[in-house]
């Protein structure tokens, strides 16, 4: 039995319909209504999407507020008169018992966020007006000061009259996270020193940066002295420190008086593995390097350049804030050591 021979008078077009996937050509074939039915279908999702919050039963707005941490519901009441009303001031009044400090400081904290003239204090759990004196230059006045900000500590060992505290470093995160009328700018942080003396000159060079979501600054003090007779001792004045731990005084022999002392006895040796390169303190997260430059016969420049990390500025007890605050009695408040990578801070911040 011969087999009969396949008809070969098949249109392109159906080849084409053949080539398609079986979905689109199923598709294709429904009637007309459905087709209407499909679109209409769509048009109502895209309305159900953009359904407003407030259009929701007051039973399931109330269930919602439910499930939410005590701080977050009482944020959800202030969005509007119509949330208040539907949630009420109960999540409010639940913030004052002593057993919630921690949703009454997330609340506090959003409530910040939109509030340009008010500062969040960690301690006392409160919102404060903020000083109308926004740098941290000239603002060394402990009497006029809350008891909580002298608690945060302050930083003095970055420049002559320049006194950093926490609310100065939280502040200029709070700008950099939600706008600059929230806070401070970068460069109200900034700052430049000099001083003539008879036989040395200081110049102080302070600036800030915000790489990764954290403040870091950047000190560099540059000390002109005699290249003949270097005066070590008032280069040791000069640089008294740069951090809690690392200080120059004429009775502790510490780290960076060493390196001082090792860099000014051979101007003319850059190649020891002693006094060059990078350094760490091992108890805060600071890095330094002191390099020196000829000017010739007559002067020669001593050129310190400090880096400083001081964290997020979300709350004053973070250790890389902390590790660097000095107390009452001119003494650092910690005293542990600190592990970070080498050299991470001035990368970040050059970088």
């Amino acid at each position: 039995m011969k087999l009969a021979k396949p008809d070969r008078r098949v249109s392109n077009a159906s080849i084409l319909n053949l080539q398609r996937p079986w979905s689109v050509r199923v598709v294709s074939r429904l009637p007309a209504w459905i087709h209407s039915f499909r679109s209409q279908l769509s048009q109502d999702r895209h309305e159900i999407a953009t359904i407003s919050l407030c259009e929701l039963p007051t039973e399931i707005l109330q269930y919602i507020a439910s499930l939410l941490p005590i701080g977050s519901a009482a944020s959800l009441a202030l969005c509007s008169h119509f949330l208040y009303h539907v949630i009420g001031s109960q999540y409010w009044r639940a913030l004052r018992q002593e057993n919630q400090s921690t949703e009454k400081r997330d609340f506090l904290s959003y409530l910040e966020r939109d509030l340009s003239s008010f500062v969040f204090c960690y301690r006392c759990i409160q919102l404060y007006h903020r000083n109308p004196i926004e740098g941290p230059r000239y603002q060394y006045r402990w009497h006029r000061e809350r008891q909580c900000i002298q608690e945060d500590g302050v930083i003095t060992e970055l420049a002559p009259s320049y006194y950093l505290k926490y609310q100065h470093v939280q502040l200029a995160m709070k700008s950099h996270r939600f706008g600059p009328t929230r806070g401070i700018p970068l460069t109200s942080l900034a700052y430049t020193y000099s001083r003539l003396r008879q036989d040395s000159w200081l110049q102080v060079v302070l600036r800030a940066r915000i790489p990764a979501d954290e403040l870091l600054v950047r000190a560099q003090y540059t000390v002109f002295t005699w290249r003949s007779h270097p005066n070590i001792d008032r280069v040791r004045f000069d640089i008294r420190q740069v951090c809690p731990h690392l200080v120059t005084t004429c009775y502790d022999e510490n780290l960076l008086t060493q390196l001082l002392v090792c860099r000014l006895d051979h101007l003319d040796n850059p190649a020891c593995l002693k006094c060059t390169g990078l350094k760490q303190c091992q108890y805060c997260p600071t890095e330094f390097q002191i390099e020196i430059e000829d000017f010739g016969d007559m002067d020669t420049a001593v050129l310190v350049t400090v880096w400083k990390n001081f964290g997020t500025g979300t709350t004053p007890l973070d250790l890389k804030w902390r590790a660097q605050v000095h107390s009452n009695d001119n003494n650092p408040l910690i005293c542990r050591l600190f592990d970070f990578v080498p050299g991470s801070i001035r990368s970040a911040f050059e970088d």
